[in-house]
């Protein structure tokens, strides 16, 4: 994960000990690909060892993304 999106969820996530995301499938919006819609799966443990598995998809878009450094302009995520 993005070192600034994990600080941003922080407080979201402060019971969860462990999560991987699992990309399925990348779509792009435009013909530039930097505007990325994505899919896959998310595996959580919990501090008490409780693990789950849920969906979530994002949307992505990308600054300079021809750069040999491009960075995240705009991240969305949604989990089920």
């Amino acid at each position: 994960m993005v070192p600034e999106l994990r600080e941003s969820l922080a407080p979201v996530y402060k019971q969860i000990t462990k999560m991987r995301h699992h990309v399925i499938k990348v779509y792009s919006c435009n013909d530039a690909g930097d505007d990325l819609f994505m899919f896959g799966r998310i595996e959580q443990t919990a501090e008490n060892g409780v693990e789950m598995e849920k969906g979530f998809c994002a949307r992505a878009v990308v600054d300079d993304s021809g750069s040999s450094n491009p960075r995240l302009k705009f991240f969305q995520g949604w989990a089920a």
